[in-house]
């Protein structure tokens, strides 16, 4: 194992889903974050703590956290190795207000999300994981989840699985030709906020507040 692809495992191995497909060299000195997402409003954030390590709205140098300064260590043709700590069964997603004071930690199974939406009221985040996008997003299968709203007491309210939202046809269209779904948070009134899946242009609308599909499930891509 050559030094470079070395580090490039490591470092896919450490990351959280959210990372794991930039695929870029990382120097000692380089900072690293756990990037918060704040709701449209402005008026709540997250913050994923996909490294736990660092502290929120802190950073924290590459060469810690991912152990780049650590004593080499070399295989037995002399090639530069890297060893990557197993990732926990679980993370931490930690909503705070706008002024940063922590309203409440979720624990959330880490291979089940590529990052997070936080709504408008602060009451619900939006885990939601990426597939198909080719290189290191696995392929889709209808019944992998791909999005579950959780309320800000930790009570899931719903788990939607690809399934739900496409046809067996477009789960395999979209791996085919690598088509991603787009996750989003609108208002379509003053009381009703929704999660908008688009898919190959087309939209698929989850009412956040009960987690029920809004749209007819039909066929996205087309037949040739």
């Amino acid at each position: 194992m050559k030094p470079l692809f070395a580090l490039a495992a490591a470092v896919l191995a450490l990351a959280g889903p959210a990372d794991a497909c930039s695929l870029r060299s990382w120097d000692s000195n380089d900072l690293v974050e756990n990037t918060p997402v704040v709701s449209a409003n402005g008026r709540f954030l997250a913050v994923v703590r996909w490294w736990p390590e660092i502290p929120d709205f802190t950073s924290e140098r590459a060469g810690k956290v991912m152990h780049l300064d650590d004593p080499p260590v070399y295989d037995f043709e002399g090639n530069q190795v890297f060893e990557a700590a197993p990732r926990p069964e679980f993370v931490t997603a930690a909503l705070y207000d706008s002024r940063r004071s922590l309203i409440r930690e979720v624990a959330i199974k880490q291979d089940s999300f590529s990052d997070v939406l936080v709504s408008d009221s602060g009451q619900y985040l939006v885990a939601y994981r990426y597939f198909g996008g080719g290189g290191c997003y696995p392929e889709a299968e209808g019944l992998d989840p791909l999005l579950m709203i959780i309320r800000g007491d930790g009570a899931r309210v719903a788990t939607i699985r690809l399934r739900d939202a496409v046809t067996p046809w477009d789960v395999q269209q979209m791996n085919m030709s690598h088509g991603r779904v787009q996750f989003a948070l609108r208002h379509e009134s003053d009381r009703r906020e929704v999660v908008v899946l688009s898919i190959n242009g087309v939209e698929r609308r989850v009412d956040v507040e009960t987690g029920a599909l809004l749209d007819e499930v039909r066929e996205i891509y087309p037949r040739s």
